[in-house]
């Protein structure tokens, strides 16, 4: 295979400019033109009822319900309206005292013919006897894959000596807040001398506090921030782990098996019947431990009555009827037969992986493979986890080659001794030369912690992973020529998944390193990357 080094350059453009017919005058770029403001901006003593501005031409509002906000918030909004060459903005009565209010017009104000915007203006006034001068600048992005956030709410309060201030988001207003723009980057200005905790919501109902209905992604800090000082805060965006499990639902898969799925992680279920005593089936759960599935000794009735615990805390009660999936007609049960991994997509080395949907018996049978037409050979099922159904078929693949497996009926039984039906595969075990190869030497990883290598497709969407623990090259073969990104997950809880942030225990979402820039495979090339962690 050939070897490239990755590299970045920088691409000078050149454009050639086109002769076009005179269209009757330039077009007008220019924004309106602020000429007074009455009172005027920055006063201080305000206790006026209206302001109004003036421009040099007509000027009408767009968006102002996305764009325009006041910090710190009033007891109701004020009322803007235009008129011509003039904004008039009415204020609420009841204005706070000693108090600086910025008023931030966003891209509102723009002109009637062009709709040139005039950008940022902020119109500035005090209660009392001086301006607050100091401001917080941040960031805003999504917590699992650092992309920066647009028209997420900042929200800010005053440290107090409330007694419940660490779910103060949940339950009031802030003292100040911002909205973060398209790089994700935030401002506030305008704030008086102390001590502040910070949050982010992405508040879908615009009620400026964070609803506890886990809807609404979080990011806090740690710690507070004290102003003046020069700290600027990132703030990470996450889903809230639910503080409790809850349970959301059950689904009958078929006569003898079930799914269960909970709001959160569940590291030890236990179901009972309603007596107390144990449930005698079997149950399982993937990596997620989030949704479990169950089979039942005997045919399961339409209804489930049980109790769960998370070891011995009682989660629920299930009382429910089992409605059969979409699509299922007549009591009939197949054991149903999925490939899971194969040569065909990870190369030669890679077992074929399979899965059966019950619970399988010890004993497996053989398949049948044939390479490019020649004699059939018998190789035997190998089991990999009898509970989850798993099992393998080991052979030497080779590149280039085209192949038939078959599954005979009755190679795989069941615990309900049901067994399968014929399954036949033609596949082709990619060569070298039409897949590329990934080597990424990593570096400043903590030796002491573990770490998710991770592959992904242009939209996040996981297409391999490696779990790795110190600095290294590691190398990812036979991988489509595809654009992908990169990315480093700190598995702090060595779940081997990545982890939301918890606030009732103060917990940020795992840390997150993105490779800069993304990066395309080519056929037949081993491409190299160095992958630094920040620090």
């Amino acid at each position: 295979m050939k070897k490239v080094i990755y590299s970045l350059f920088v691409l000078l453009l050149a454009s050639c400019a086109n002769r076009v017919t005179p269209t009757g005058g330039e077009k007008d770029v220019e924004a309106p033109k602020l000429l007074v403001t009455i009172p005027e901006n920055k006063s201080i003593h305000f206790n006026s009822k209206e302001i109004h501005l003036h421009f040099d031409e007509n000027i009408t509002l767009n968006d102002l319900q996305g764009q325009f906000f006041v910090s710190p918030l009033m007891s109701k909004l004020p009322e803007v309206k235009s008129n011509k060459r003039e904004v008039i903005i009415t204020l609420p009565d009841d204005l706070a005292l000693n108090t600086t209010y910025t008023l931030n017009f966003g891209k509102s104000i723009v002109d009637v013919h062009e709709a040139n915007p005039l950008d940022n203006f902020q119109y500035v006034f005090s209660t009392g006897d001086f301006l607050d001068s100091l401001k917080v600048e941040g960031n805003v992005a999504e917590a699992s894959t650092a992309v920066a956030l647009k028209s997420i709410t900042v929200l800010v309060y005053r440290k107090s000596i409330d007694t419940k201030e660490d779910s103060i988001v949940f339950r009031k207003r802030p003292d100040y807040f911002a909205k973060s723009n398209e790089k994700g980057e935030f401002k506030i200005d305008n704030m008086a001398a102390g001590e502040y905790r910070l949050y982010a919501v992405d508040d879908k109902n615009s009620n400026y506090v964070c609803d506890s209905s886990g809807e609404e992604p979080l990011a806090f800090m740690d710690s507070t921030i004290v102003l003046p000082g020069d700290e600027h805060p990132i703030l990470r965006l996450s889903n809230l782990e639910p503080a409790a499990p809850r349970f959301l639902k059950a689904l009958r898969l078929d006569r003898y098996s079930a799914m269960i799925s909970f709001n959160k992680r569940i590291d030890s279920l236990v179901l009972k019947n309603l007596e107390g005593t144990s449930w005698m089936g079997l149950k399982y759960s993937l990596a997620n431990r989030d949704t479990f599935y169950f089979y039942s000794p005997d045919t399961l009735s339409d209804s489930l009555s049980l109790l769960m615990y998370d070891g011995d805390k009682l989660i629920d009660t299930l009382l429910q009827n089992l409605m059969p999936p979409a699509g299922v007609v007549g009591t009939k049960t197949r054991l149903r037969i999925n490939p899971r991994q194969s040569p065909a997509s990870f190369g030669p080395s890679t077992a074929f992986v399979f899965n059966a949907n019950h619970p399988l018996q010890l004993k497996l049978d053989s398949a049948e493979v044939v390479e490019d037409s020649s004699k059939a050979i018998r190789l035997p099922l190998q089991m990999i986890d009898p509970t989850t159904g798993f099992f393998k078929i080991d052979y030497p693949w080779q590149n280039g080659k085209k192949y038939k497996l078959t599954i005979f009926p009755g190679a795989i039984r069941d615990i309900y001794a049901i067994t399968n039906d014929t399954l036949k595969l033609d596949f082709l075990v990619p060569t070298e030369e039409n897949m590329a190869m990934l080597s990424i030497k990593t570096q400043n990883l903590d030796s002491d912690k573990n770490y998710l290598l991770q592959i992904l497709s242009e939209k996040f969407e996981l297409i391999r992973e490696m779990e790795i623990n110190k600095d290294s090259t590691y190398t990812f073969s036979y991988l489509n020529t595809v654009p992908i990104k990169l990315r480093i997950i700190e598995d702090a809880n060595r779940d081997h998944r990545y982890t939301y942030s918890h606030f009732a225990q103060k917990r940020q979402p795992e840390k997150v390193f993105i490779y800069p820039e993304p990066i395309t495979l080519r056929a037949n090339w081993e491409l190299e990357v160095v992958f630094v962690a920040p620090q």
